[in-house]
C-alpha cells in the first residue's frame, strides 16, 4: 500500500532545531512528498489545480 511504504524508516532523515525537541529525528517533507508523487503516479493518479 502506498502510505505504508511511505511510512517507512528510510524518510526519518531530517534533524530537529526546535527547542522542545532538540536533536530529535523527524519525517523529511520532501523525502515523503517525492515518494507520495512517485507511488501514486505508478497507480495512475496525476496532479490537479483547481482554480
Amino acid at each position: 500500500m502506498t502510505i505504508e511504504a511511505v511510512s517507512d524508516a528510510r524518510h526519518i532523515t531530517k534533524k530537529s532545531n526546535e527547542k522542545t525537541m532538540r536533536r530529535r529525528m523527524l519525517y523529511n517533507p520532501k523525502a515523503v512528498n517525492k515518494t507520495f508523487k512517485k507511488l501514486f503516479g505508478e497507480l495512475g493518479w496525476k496532479a490537479v489545480k483547481v482554480r
